[in-house]
């Protein structure tokens, strides 16, 4: 069988290639044969009238209505600044997972049709944000004899966030879909209320995979003793505080990959590898994040970790994720939670069963939705 992957455009996100990857790998050892769809949106960089009333609609729900929404004013990366910055990541990429020809925006989907795919698989990642959806839901395919599965999809927030008329839309495609699981709990709910649908929970793709498979891609770095690894989205004070607390309390080094909030007209502002991300959780003695995958892989290399909020990007990801594991505790907020975290230590051993549990229930979501 033959099988294209939509996800997520792979850009700057470590998290996103390495989910993308994850998929793509499981489902090549399945035996299928498999392309991800490469899928890149540039922004013009143009202030149009579109973004500005979305962003004067976004400042109104989280301050009139107190809704948790972000009203960052985000012009997207453009073409240039994309390959100028990602110069040190698609070495990875071009080595590890398989593309289709480049489509370079939404309206462009449909032209994969040439690739003959026997399945699309819809997946992980937030996917099913508002502004994805319903192309996310394979609106293009319209009329293709293939089977259509999502592997966990997410919506990116608890709450549905869609008006009635496209609810209605996306339903009907959702509908369409021989199989559908999600990545949160919330979004098994989100299926049954607004697109009348079931869903199963499933685990993300990267924890489908071990240790030593991501390991065996990158070429090991020196661990040096007494390391705390930040990996912070999002910077602010107070996380910036945290990160320096934990640090003093165990005697230890700070180090980080580049502040990814930096603004796109930093000229520093180069990624670093894949490599060294990857290096930097799997050889640090504690990992400080405010990212969804640098919990993941705080994980997947058995780490003590602490967890800041981000609510920019979502936090129902990360709540549900540290529900999942009974992990809840590793939430920091304050200062004052930090010393009685540094006390718990996370047991391994109950981890590793559980992620066996849950990971044998999404293999078995995959096989029977494919085979």
């Amino acid at each position: 069988m033959k099988i294209g992957i939509l996800t997520q455009p792979l850009m700057l996100n470590y998290g996103g290639i390495l989910q993308a990857y994850a998929l793509q790998e499981v489902l090549r050892r399945m035996g299928f044969d498999v392309k991800t769809i490469h899928l890149m949106l540039f922004s013009n960089e143009k202030i149009t009238v579109h973004k500005l009333l979305s962003y004067f609609k976004r400042n109104v729900q989280k301050y009139l209505f107190g809704k948790n929404v972000s009203t960052k004013f985000n012009t997207g990366v453009s073409r240039s600044e994309y390959n100028r910055r990602s110069v040190n990541v698609w070495p990875f990429i071009n080595k590890n997972i398989r593309l289709t020809k480049t489509i370079g925006g939404l309206s462009e989907l449909s032209g994969i049709e040439s690739e003959n795919f026997d399945a699309i698989v819809v997946g992980s990642d937030q996917v099913w944000l508002p502004s994805n959806l319903p192309t996310f839901l394979l609106d293009f395919t319209e009329g293709w004899n293939i089977k259509r599965v999502s592997y966990a999809a997410s919506f990116g927030h608890s709450e549905w966030r869609i008006d009635k008329d496209k609810t209605r839309l996306c339903s009907a495609y959702a509908k369409k879909f021989d199989a559908i699981s999600v990545r949160e709990d919330s979004g098994v709910t989100l299926c049954k209320d607004f697109l009348g649908v079931e869903a199963k929970h499933v685990l993300d793709p990267t924890l489908l995979l071990d240790a030593d498979d991501y390991l065996c891609l990158v070429e090991a770095e020196d661990k040096i003793d007494k390391t705390i690894f930040s990996y912070v989205l999002d910077s602010n004070e107070q996380k910036k505080n945290i990160v320096e607390k934990i640090a003093d309390l165990l005697g230890a080094k700070v180090s980080s990959t580049l502040d990814l909030n930096k603004g796109i007209d930093d000229k520093t502002n180069i990624q670093p590898s894949i490599d060294k991300w990857i290096n930097g959780i799997h050889n640090a003695d504690f990992v400080v994040t405010d990212s969804f995958h640098g919990t993941v892989f705080s994980l997947i290399f058995r780490k003590q970790f602490a967890v800041m909020g981000n609510p920019n990007r979502g936090l129902t990801r990360i709540y549900s994720l540290l529900k999942l594991f009974g992990l809840e505790d590793r939430f920091v907020n304050q200062e004052s939670q930090i010393g009685e975290l540094l006390q718990n230590e996370i047991d391994y051993e109950i981890i590793k069963s559980k992620i066996e549990v849950y990971k044998k229930n999404s293999m078995d979501f995959l096989h029977h939705s494919l085979v």
